[in-house]
């Protein structure tokens, strides 16, 4: 009660004393009447005392009041604090088991990534000590522009940039027509030498080829781009990634084993990542070619037609075996190259890869001009200096 209240109080219990010493009749005792202010101050004395009764009860009162209330908010809190480390138990054993597959999953990378390098070093004319590099050119060795013309020399020389992740993910924007907006990236992997020069693919691929070194050397650059591509990926998780696939790894039946593991660990990684074909590459495809196809595919990966000569395609079966894009020359394509010889007209190739759910890209777009002109055939995507030359990412191993 408040200090005026308390006043207030005090002044009633005074003025109903009174009131009572005046009103009321004096009452008799052996030793004679009682005086009306002794009467009045008797009267005072016990409303004080109902009021003190009255005051500590509600008081008593309140006081169970918030001691329940503080009861019932313990238990509250406790019941959360509960939730919490049964909250926190879950993150650790959650962070416990994502640290322990991501351990697995490099571990597993590691042991994929030291078999493609010994199957590189067994390649190697010398063998696996020729694949480090020993007998190598001194003007190589010091990293100058060599045609790397010795197999040996440029297998060795791949193997060893791959084995000191001296490989380096260029990207090239693929956007929406007629929006321009980025919505994929062709990948293109690189080689560095040890003294940082940047080999261009025509600088050993020949020799590799010759060495019979190549397809090991394709595997290689495709699995290290992959595991560029899946750290990009964490900065862009919604944009998706042109990778090329040669013949000799789709048909690579231990690597595709071992390929399609790596994807099983990373199956997030799969719907960002579209396998480029050559369609020479998959008109000579056999069996076990059609079949690493069909397996990537369960895994959730979607393939594009790439260096397409001819039009005479089976669009149908195409989208059967998980092609999502057609990959179309924009010189050609508005010369009107792939209408000669009976093919069919681009326009009624647009409309068939829309019933099928393919969609196209014309690439090597290097005017505006070129822009314009493109939009009367309906190209979904365009690739092309114009919107972009190939980058290094800064996503490097």
């Amino acid at each position: 009660m408040s200090a005026l209240g308390q006043i207030f109080a005090l002044a009633s219990y005074a003025l109903a004393a009174l009131l009572l010493a005046v009103l009321a009749p004096a009452p008799e005792t052996p030793l004679g009447p009682v005086s009306p202010a002794l009467l009045a101050l008797a009267a005072f004395v016990a409303f004080l005392a109902l009021h003190d009764q009255i005051w500590r009860w509600r008081a008593g009162r309140d006081r169970a009041f918030e001691l329940g209330e503080l009861r019932h908010r313990q238990s509250g809190l406790g019941r959360e604090v509960d939730e919490l480390r049964r909250e926190l138990a879950q993150i650790r054993s959650e962070h416990a088991r994502r640290g322990a597959q991501a351990q697995e999953r490099r571990a597993a990378e590691f042991a994929m990534l030291r078999e493609l390098l010994d199957e590189l070093g067994r390649r190697l004319p010398g063998g696996r000590n020729r694949a480090l590099g020993q007998g190598r050119r001194p003007d190589a060795a010091r990293g100058e522009a060599s045609s790397l013309a010795e197999p040996a020399d440029a297998a060795a020389t791949v193997r060893e940039a791959l084995a000191e992740n001296r490989v380096d993910l260029y990207l090239q924007p693929i956007v929406s027509l007629p929006q321009r907006k980025v919505r994929y990236y062709e990948s293109f992997s690189r080689i560095r030498d040890a003294a940082g020069q940047v080999l261009a693919p025509e600088q050993y691929l020949a020799a590799a080829g010759a060495s019979g070194a190549l397809p090991a050397i394709d595997n290689l650059l495709l699995f290290r781009c992959v595991q560029l591509v899946r750290r990009l990926r964490r900065r862009q998780p919604h944009v998706g990634f042109f990778i090329n696939l040669g013949r000799a790894t789709i048909e690579d039946r231990d690597f595709v084993d071992q390929f399609a593991e790596f994807l099983g660990q990373n199956a997030d990684l799969a719907g960002n990542i579209f396998f480029e074909i050559a369609q020479s590459d998959l008109e000579q495809l056999g069996v076990e070619g059609e079949d690493a196809l069909e397996r990537l595919g369960q895994l959730g990966c979607r393939f594009s037609l790439d260096n397409v000569t001819s039009l005479a395609i089976d669009l149908a079966a195409l989208g059967r075996r998980h092609f999502r894009f057609i990959k179309l020359d924009a010189g050609a394509l508005l010369a009107e190259v792939y209408q000669s010889d009976g093919q069919i007209d681009v326009l009624d190739l647009k409309e068939l890869l829309r019933r099928h759910k393919i969609d196209l890209i014309a690439e090597k777009i290097e005017t505006e001009q070129q822009v314009v002109d493109l939009l009367d055939y309906e190209v979904d995507f365009g690739q092309g200096f114009l919107f972009g030359e190939p980058r290094r990412s800064r996503d490097e191993a």
